[in-house]
């Protein structure tokens, strides 16, 4: 009963985290901050710094970890170490959002090939696709990453 209240909170805390980052960043003052030589725009609300707004973007990944780790202990055969994000993570600490982008993509088609298109819809592809519109609020030329 408890592990089930339990889920049930962490699944409703990782459905409104997205939707709350995505309206701050929708909401948010524009910030210029250099980076490789090139000025990129990141919008960050006021009292926060880049380091909340780096710090939401793990949260974010760590839920997404947490539905493979589900989808994984749920298919005999499969392990974690197959859907390693460190690589991802270190993307979004360092602000890379188009590499970043671009690995999420392809962690996405991974899940869905293991898993299965229904599966991967229902546990992970809508935490990655809301952590992709996400980086495309912070640095609108993330869209256009390819």
């Amino acid at each position: 009963m408890l592990r089930n209240l339990l889920t049930a909170l962490l699944a409703i805390f990782l459905i409104l985290t997205p939707a709350v980052i995505m309206s701050v960043y929708g909401q948010a003052n524009q910030s210029t901050q250099a980076s490789g030589g090139q000025k990129q725009t990141q919008p960050v609300e006021k009292g926060q710094t880049m380091n909340d707004v780096r710090q939401s973007r793990l949260v974010l990944l760590e839920g997404i970890d947490n539905a493979i780790l589900r989808l994984v202990q749920s298919k005999p055969g499969t392990t974690a170490e197959d859907f390693n994000t460190t690589h991802i993570a270190q993307l979004l600490r360092t602000d890379q959002l188009c590499a970043a982008k671009v690995e999420l993509t392809k962690l996405q088609a991974h899940v869905i090939n293991v898993f299965g298109q229904e599966a991967a819809n229902k546990e992970v592809v809508p935490q990655i696709q809301n952590l992709i519109a996400a980086l495309e609020k912070q640095q609108p030329s993330v869209a256009a990453c390819g």
